[in-house]
């Protein structure tokens, strides 16, 4: 065990020897690429699990050992909480005893499969409340008796008034994206959820922003929280070189990029596009230059997402164009650390021009993150050099980067 920059780290194996996972779940984790004790060769053409980030055990470890939890939104956050849950399900007992809170759909199937996933050969089922399914589909799933549930305030609520869903035996309610629910009309129907749930049930909430209104909840609602969030004591910042490019036009962007990548070794890198139209042409041009080039559209299924994701952290020169690092959620694996990041377009926020990045770092690797900025761009720029302390070095003459 080791500490770094004053934050306790621990080795994936010790982190696997203290905490006793079920073997069928360990088994369940690694069979699908989830997780693993060691990291992958590099070397090696296959590839396997990695590790759980730092930021992942950060949030495990505590829940483990009977805490609540009060957690930023990060990439890998969904496999951090199907951990614990199905660690704590007993197989045995068929009622439920896990329940999963959230507003968006999207995030329900990511919880829903990831579970299927990892408890094929176990007697866990899971059930779900999401509108696209009508009232009675969904009591015949509740008459299974699922001991994970997962579904929206609402529809949730309703089942538990109703007697379909009975709540006296959870152990754990985790509210994922507390802030939209605050923020979008769901604080009544959560505080409803929360009478009808034992006095001494675990809580894990996340949210994206910590607002008076978050901070309010949990003080209300938590006992006695672990706060994990991913901030600059997770991520050190002078490990990264941050670099930046000027150009007038995203013509001058992509041909920095065919420049870039045909100078450099290692082109295992992420590329942060926002723009879909952009994403397109992008990878178009890099493909037809024979770079081995991937990325994800909303056109694609969740199965199709996935296997993309999971065969650039298993290439050796992958190069990924995304929108964002939530991409990571849906197959709850993020490497250890992607040497190069490049911002094709500015990040949304401040915040996010950190956490895309640290998401995909480790600690003993350097990283080199490149801001391709047009003219509209300098204020925003500015503002991240403001915000964490720190000079971009323009190298828009100069491809020869050692990375």
């Amino acid at each position: 065990m080791e500490t770094q920059k004053g934050v306790l780290v621990k080795e994936a194996s010790e982190f696997l020897e203290d905490l006793s996972f079920k073997p069928a779940l360990l088994l369940g984790l690694q069979n699908k690429n989830y997780f693993a004790i060691k990291e992958p060769d590099k070397s090696e053409q296959d590839y396997g699990p990695f590790p759980p980030s730092l930021i992942q055990r950060n949030m495990i470890e505590p829940f483990l050992h009977g805490k609540d939890v009060q957690a930023e939104s990060t990439p890998g956050r969904i496999l951090a909480a199907i951990i614990p849950a199905v660690q704590l399900a007993d197989e045995n007992i068929k009622e439920s005893q896990v329940l999963i809170i959230t507003p968006q759909r999207t995030l329900c199937h990511q919880y829903l499969h990831m579970i299927a996933e990892i408890t094929k050969d176990m007697s866990i089922k899971s059930g779900q409340t999401m509108n696209e399914f009508t009232v009675p589909q969904t009591r015949k799933g509740l008459e299974e008796k699922p001991q994970i549930f997962i579904g929206a305030p609402g529809r949730t609520l309703d089942f538990v008034k109703r007697g379909f869903l009975n709540l006296r035996g959870l152990r754990l309610l985790i509210l994922d994206g507390i802030d939209h629910l605050l923020g979008w009309g769901f604080e009544d129907q959560v505080q409803q959820i929360l009478k009808f749930v034992p006095m001494d049930v675990q809580m894990e909430v996340f949210s994206s922003e910590t607002s008076s209104e978050v901070e309010r909840f949990v003080e209300d609602c938590l006992r006695e929280p672990v706060k994990v969030v991913q901030s600059e004591k997770y991520v050190d910042m002078g490990d990264v070189e941050h670099l930046k490019v000027s150009v007038k036009e995203v013509k001058e962007k992509q041909e920095f990029l065919v420049r870039l990548y045909s100078e450099i070794e290692n082109r295992h890198s992420v590329i942060y596009c926002t723009k879909a139209e952009n994403r397109r042409e992008l990878r178009k041009l890099l493909a037809e230059k024979g770079f081995n080039v991937a990325g994800i559209d909303s056109s694609m299924t969740q199965s199709e997402r996935c296997k993309v994701i999971r065969e650039f952290l298993g290439s050796l020169d992958g190069i990924l164009v995304i929108a964002d690092s939530y991409i990571f959620d849906e197959t709850g694996c993020t490497p250890s650390s992607i040497p190069l990041i490049i911002y094709y377009d500015p990040p949304l926020s401040k915040k996010r021009y950190q956490k895309n990045f640290g998401i995909l770092k480790s600690f003993s690797q350097k990283q080199i993150a490149i801001n391709l900025v047009m003219l509209n761009d300098l204020k925003s720029l500015e503002e991240i050099e403001s915000f964490y302390s720190i000079q971009m070095k323009d190298i828009s003459d100069d491809v020869k980067i050692t990375n």
